[in-house]
């Protein structure tokens, strides 16, 4: 039986220090759950400790390649649900050293499986894997679904794609039986110090830098609150023994170009802002010209509909970033 609405629960998860793992520790936490994750090295102003909740969480330090450590953690702490965030996930990244990628994003998802493994042979233990909607590559102007290859082909979407089939193995040979995946499309989120495109859009802004919009390759993407992401990651994390196998696609259906959310920005909250048109680097034409989810399947599943605009989420970024402005220039790109 999976645990009933409102039982304390020990959850694992990894990535938190990132800021889409750090909120969904958040909620975990709110919801009155017991949230444990690792640490390898920690940053002066990582997502964990502007959100506030660093103190809430038990940590241990080690590396997300040690599948001993990682098995010692979870049978110590006598974890309940796995939550795998940890990544690098920025595909410009992967375009420069792709050796660290696959070691971060494939082996140590792999590290982990056989982890949860060792744990699992003796007792329930619900595992969500967070996968990414880059997984599917190139389709054209057709929304993703579920049942569709993954056909990612850049560094940062193969890695996945790896860790996704490893995924998928270990449940269907029932080495981790209670195991669910996600792919979620790009989220907008506070404390995020990465160099993602609304949190540096706003940083730039904010420093009286111009925003640059690149001028061939308007590629579109799906984006989303953060908020609404996670509460549907841990809606399939409770329910991760009854759809064991299965893949669910996270999103809004809401696309936009580069040049569309940056405009934005400007016109909504930083009139007069500067923005200058560059050439793309190559890396830049590597990347999926179109993306759009189709999250039919989740929400029929679980009853989940986003509940913040982009709009709204990007007013949520921006009003977290004037509270915290002085960080702006700490971690412009």
């Amino acid at each position: 039986m999976r645990p009933s609405r409102g039982e304390r629960m020990r959850v694992f998860v990894t990535g938190a220090t990132g800021p889409y793992g750090a909120h969904f520790a958040k909620l975990c936490l709110d919801k009155g759950h017991d949230v444990f994750s690792i640490s390898h090295s920690r940053r002066p102003h990582d997502s964990a400790s502007l959100l506030g909740i660093t103190d809430k969480i038990t940590w241990a330090q080690g590396d997300i390649l040690d599948s001993d450590f990682l098995a010692l953690c979870l049978a110590e702490w006598d974890i309940q649900a796995v939550a795998h965030f940890a990544a690098k996930p920025l595909v410009r990244v992967g375009t420069l050293v792709a050796a660290p990628i696959f070691q971060v994003n494939t082996m140590g998802t792999v590290a982990l499986l056989d982890a949860t493994k060792q744990v699992a042979a003796k007792r329930k233990v619900l595992f969500l894997y967070v996968g990414t909607d880059k997984e599917y590559g190139n389709a054209g102007d057709v929304p993703y679904t579920e049942d569709m290859p993954l056909l990612g082909s850049s560094i940062y979407e193969a890695s996945k794609v790896a860790a996704d089939v490893a995924c998928r193995s270990y449940q269907a040979h029932g080495l981790v039986p209670h195991l669910v995946t996600s792919r979620s499309c790009n989220v907008i989120a506070a404390a995020d110090m990465n160099w993602r495109l609304v949190p540096n859009t706003i940083r730039q802004f904010l420093c009286d830098v111009p925003a640059k919009i690149y001028t061939k390759g308007q590629y579109v993407r799906e984006y989303m609150s953060v908020l609404d992401a996670v509460e549907a990651q841990y809606l399939l994390m409770l329910r991760a023994d009854e759809y064991a196998g299965q893949s669910f696609n996270i999103g809004s259906g809401e696309q936009r170009t580069q040049e569309q959310v940056i405009e934005y920005i400007r016109d909504i909250h930083f009139p007069g802002g500067q923005i200058t048109r560059i050439d793309p680097p190559a890396h830049h034409f590597v990347e999926i010209s179109y993306q759009r989810l189709d999250t039919t399947k989740i929400r029929r599943a679980l009853g989940w509909e986003p509940k913040r605009t982009v709009e709204q989420a990007i007013a949520d970024v921006v009003g977290w970033w004037h509270e915290h402005k002085d960080l702006a220039p700490w971690s412009l790109l």
